[in-house]
């Protein structure tokens, strides 16, 4: 991610892995350059209250 955090035209990485410690470490790395973006349904509100703006979710499928 580094390679992309000089970037003009990147404005945020999503993380979508689940695990809060990683939103909260890509936060401190890239605060005031790269939005962090919640990709993960379950904790999106975790990661609001570390710093996400924003949160990018779809629907599952449903098994039957």
């Amino acid at each position: 991610m580094d390679h992309f955090a000089d970037n003009q035209r990147i404005i945020g990485i999503k993380e979508s892995s689940d695990v809060l410690q990683r939103a909260v470490d890509i936060f401190s790395r890239y605060e005031g350059g790269t939005q962090l973006i919640s990709g993960s349904d379950d904790i999106a509100l975790d990661f609001m209250f570390w710093g996400a703006v924003s949160w990018i979710c779809a629907p599952r499928s449903r098994q039957p």
